[in-house]
């Protein structure tokens, strides 16, 4: 999927909060984030409960999923609406590969969790996949708005 490069190319996600008050969208949005990385951090670093009915590499899959609603999350809170660009796009996939590999690293530390750099390939692969998510639904919103937009 090609990512769009549009006019602007400055990447600000933290802009918005220097004039003013966020909107109602950001807000809601960063609540969201906030709430689901928790969330996201607590399941992987509780130790583990075996509740004996796990399917083979069902684990593969809690990771692409998990991923993929953090990136779209953190695409939401970022971009909003704003034209995207592929430096916007790669920083997103920086933090969510980051955070990755770090949460992988530090489940050493828990007991019953283990590092796996398969787990750490299914998070590239949900973030990717939710990027990919949040860049198709926007553009569709965005083709609708211009629509509706338009004179009849």
């Amino acid at each position: 999927m090609a990512i769009p490069d549009m006019k602007n190319s400055s990447f600000e996600p933290f802009a918005r909060f220097s004039s003013g008050e966020p909107s109602p969208r950001q807000t809601v949005s960063g609540i969201m984030l906030l709430v689901y990385w928790i969330l996201l951090f607590l399941g992987t670093h509780l130790p583990s409960i075996d509740v004996g009915v796990a399917a083979p590499h069902h684990d593969k899959f809690l990771h692409v999923t998990a991923f993929t609603g953090l990136a779209v999350l953190l695409s939401w809170f970022v971009l909003g609406l704003k034209p995207v660009t592929k430096r916007s796009c790669f920083i997103i996939l920086a933090v969510l590969l980051s955070y990755g590999a770090f949460d992988e690293l530090t489940q050493l530390e828990v007991t019953g969790r283990t590092t796996d750099i398969w787990d750490f390939c299914a998070d590239v692969l949900g973030s990717v996949l939710g990027l990919s998510c949040y860049l198709t639904a926007t553009t569709v919103v965005r083709g609708l708005i211009s629509q509706q937009s338009r004179p009849s």
